[in-house]
């Protein structure tokens, strides 16, 4: 998989609560991956290209800095918690794509692209979808909807007017952009940089 632009949440109560129940979900799912840290991807997919860790850094550099310049903060509002039917999207809670978001994302497609071309059979980079992955695990579409129908009734979150909220938060407050290396397994993969945002 390459090195991946990783958003990470500030340490918190919300940052807790996401702890505790992916704990209760790795305990309901022996097949599930090891543990991985708390993050929503910004992108990833780079293991087609090579790319040097500390000249993905310089890049990153520039780009939280030229964010930073219309942006103090980077707080996401929770749209839902879902599957996408894949190992690495069971059960995840999806972010709202709020200017601020789209804004980083954008910045960091077209540096790490101008940067670090793609070779030219590539495949396209899907469309961005942003979330925290709660756990990796090869579950059904069924099962995945029945555990979060579980969290649901045991009111892990709740819906709102504009998503939802998760223990009682509406938003995840990002601390900093890292860059990790993807290598092997989820429990293997390690964190190479933290750019402060």
């Amino acid at each position: 998989m390459g090195l991946a632009l990783w958003l990470v949440p500030h340490p918190g109560a919300l940052s807790a609560a996401l702890q505790t129940e992916i704990a209760q979900l790795r305990a309901a799912n022996a097949d599930c991956s090891g543990e991985f840290g708390l993050h929503a991807t910004l992108l990833a997919g780079l293991g087609d290209r090579s790319i040097d860790p500390s000249a993905l850094l310089d890049v990153a550099h520039k780009l939280v800095a030229q964010w930073k310049t219309n942006h103090t903060q980077l707080e996401v509002g929770l749209k839902d918690v879902e599957t996408r039917a894949s190992y690495f999207q069971c059960i995840v809670v999806s972010l709202i794509r709020n200017s601020a978001l789209l804004e980083l994302y954008t910045a960091a497609k077209d540096a790490v692209d101008s940067n670090f071309p793609a070779p030219p059979h590539a495949q396209d980079r899907p469309d961005y979808f942003p979330h925290i992955s709660l756990i990796y695990a090869p579950l059904t579409t069924e099962q995945a909807q029945s555990q979060i129908d579980d969290m649901h009734r045991r009111g892990v979150f709740t819906h709102t007017d504009h998503g939802i909220a998760f223990q009682g938060h509406n938003s995840v407050h990002f601390a900093s952009l890292d860059i990790v290396d993807c290598t092997g397994k989820p429990q293997d993969w390690r964190t190479l940089h933290s750019i402060p945002l």
